[in-house]
C-alpha cells in the first residue's frame, strides 16, 4: 500500500503525553487503507517509507555502519533478527529511487513507544527523510495506542538533539540505563 505525505507533520512529547499537531493535511491513500493495517508504504515525493524485507538487510546494515549506528557489543544482523522475531513490522526503511537511504525501528511495549537505528544516508540528509521516518513511526506507534515516545542519544550527538527538539521532542528528567542479557559479540550455542 502506498501513500502521499505532504508537508510537515510536528510531534509534541512532554511528561506524559505524546499529541499530533498536524501542519500538513492527513495523509491520503493512494491506494486502499485501513488504520488497522501494519505495513502501509508512506511517499514524500519521491521517498518511500515501508516496512524492512529480508532483501534490504545487506543495505541496511552497511547504512547503519556508514552512519556510525553500529557497536561491536551490538550485532546489527542480531538486531535485526530479534525485531523481525516480534512480527510487528516496525523496522521502517526510506527508499529513494530504488535506493536505501533511511531506517528506524521502533517498538512498543504498552506502557512506552521507543525509537531506535534512525539512519539516513549522508548524501540524503537535510531533504526530509529523517522526519518522514519518524513520522511514520510515531504515526504506527499512535496507532497502537502508545500513549508516549522516547528515545534516546548518544551525549556527543548534539545535531541530533537538536533534530528531535524540532519535531517536540523534550528531555526527560530522566537517567538511562541498561543491562546486556545477550552478549552479542560470543556466537550463540
Amino acid at each position: 500500500m502506498e501513500y502521499a505525505a505532504g508537508g510537515q507533520a510536528r510531534v509534541a512529547a512532554d511528561a506524559g503525553r505524546v499529541g499530533r499537531e498536524l501542519e500538513r493535511p492527513p495523509l491520503r491513500a493512494v491506494r486502499g487503507w485501513c488504520p488497522q493495517q501494519v505495513g502501509q508504504t508512506v511517499g514524500v515525493d519521491d521517498l518511500l517509507i515501508r516496512p524492512f524485507e529480508e532483501a534490504d538487510r545487506v543495505a541496511l546494515v552497511e547504512l547503519w555502519e556508514h552512519c556510525s549506528l553500529t557497536r561491536p557489543w551490538n550485532d546489527p544482523h542480531r538486531d535485526i533478527d530479534r525485531k523481525l522475531a516480534l512480527g510487528d513490522r516496525l523496522l521502517l526503511v526510506a527508499v529513494r529511487s530504488a535506493d536505501l537511504v533511511g531506517s528506524v525501528m521502533a517498538g512498543y511495549d504498552g506502557h512506552r513507544g521507543w525509537v531506535n537505528y534512525l539512519a539516513v544516508d549522508p548524501g540524503q540528509r537535510r531533504r526530509g527523510v529523517a522526519t518522514a521516518l519518524i513520522d511514520a513511526a510515531v504515526e504506527r506507534l499512535g496507532e497502537l495506542g502508545c500513549p508516549k515516545v522516547n528515545l534516546q542519544i548518544r551525549r556527543a550527538n548534539a545535531d541530533a538533539v537538536r533534530f528531535y527538539a524540532s519535531l517536540g521532542f523534550v528531555e526527560d528528567d530522566v537517567i538511562s540505563m541498561g543491562k546486556r542479557l545477550v552478549d552479542d559479540t560470543v556466537e550463540p550455542s
